[in-house]
């Protein structure tokens, strides 16, 4: 499979659910089975690791259910998996001769059915459901949580992401780190912004060659409101999700000198571990002298980042009149701007 043709059904699997969960069970001969009926009707797939009781990672798992189901990986994120295998029309219709004459056999297909229908039905129901089932979550975890227009993802968020999870390690390191692409920002018109399905997809692409992209998620909590989204009440949500999660929010010093005029800065502050991000020695000292001038704050600390000078702005800018990106952006997500027409005004 060629990289374009792999990058195509990547695209396509951006609008499926994942409608099979690995846990603490592991691969079973049982899912081998549902998996190779779904793969016979529907050719394209997600699978979710749980990846806290799963026994193995997802790339390993990936690659097992590869091998087993003759199918393609087409891409595994966080704790997502996604495969493909072409449909075989004499192998399916071989498979309903010999069910036809097997009644026990026949009767299991239609309780895996069963299964599957009250799996979404189940899904539907949970806020958010590019995240994890929180009753099989550890009693603590701690999320790391970056939001973000993402109009496009570039080189800079990609160094930044991975500086943000590598900063956590003296305190206990991430077991989660959720990129929030935002819907509706209160203090941004979103008119700029491109459907979230682009959005989504190329944050999928960029950060696959990311050393943490088996911790990074993405969240479509704002996403899916139709109201401004404030910091506040995404956070009043996540933590319905993940009850005994500790979250730490990133944020840029720009933003931190606004921070008491958010909505409910200080219901964030007990929510939250805050940091802000520097990215200068002359902007240290700025927010060191900001906090301390501050002291309802008093709980924000300050993390330096050496900085990738890369604007979103650029970016569009560039597209619009035709110039080279390949120097801002990842090549799969250059490819994806151009394959899909994005930002050429």
């Amino acid at each position: 499979m060629t990289s374009k043709e792999r990058a195509a059904w990547r695209a396509k699997a951006n609008g499926l659910e994942a409608i099979f969960q690995i846990g603490k069970e592991g691969i079973s001969h049982n899912l081998i089975a549902q998996l190779d009926d779904a793969l016979d009707v529907r050719e394209l797939i997600k699978v979710r690791v749980h990846l806290e009781s799963a026994p193995q990672p997802p790339k390993a798992l990936a690659q097992a259910l590869g091998e087993a189901l003759g199918a393609n990986v087409i891409q595994v994120i966080g704790g997502m998996i996604v495969l493909q295998r072409p449909i075989d029309e004499e192998k399916v219709r071989a498979k309903k001769a010999a069910r036809a004459g097997d009644k026990k056999v026949k009767k299991k297909k239609v309780h895996i059915k069963g299964m599957r229908q009250r799996q979404r039905e189940k899904e539907e129901k949970i806020p958010t459901p590019s995240m994890t089932d929180p009753s099989i979550m550890a009693d603590k975890m701690r999320i790391g949580i970056y939001g973000g227009a993402f109009n496009p993802i570039h080189n800079g968020h990609l160094h930044l992401l991975d500086t943000l999870y590598r900063a956590e390690a003296p305190f206990g390191g991430l077991d989660k780190l959720l990129i929030v692409p935002t819907a509706n920002p209160p203090h941004k018109s979103g008119a700029d912004l491109i459907a979230p399905v682009h959005r989504i997809a190329m944050i999928r692409l960029a950060v696959e060659s990311l050393p943490c992209a088996d911790k990074i998620e993405i969240s479509t909590i704002e996403l899916e409101s139709r109201e401004k989204s404030y910091t506040y009440t995404t956070l009043v949500k996540l933590k319905k999700i993940y009850p005994n999660g500790e979250f730490v929010l990133f944020i840029g010093s720009d933003q931190l000198f606004d921070f008491q005029k958010w909505y409910r800065y200080q219901d964030i502050l007990k929510l939250a571990r805050v940091r802000a991000i520097t990215r200068q020695a002359c902007e240290r000292r700025a927010v060191t002298d900001f906090l301390a001038q501050n002291k309802d704050l008093a709980g924000i600390s300050v993390l330096v980042a050496q900085p990738v000078v890369v604007s979103s702005t650029q970016i569009r800018q560039r597209v619009a009149q035709g110039e080279c990106i390949a120097d801002l952006v990842p090549a799969a997500v250059a490819d994806y701007i151009m394959e899909k027409g994005l930002y050429r005004g």
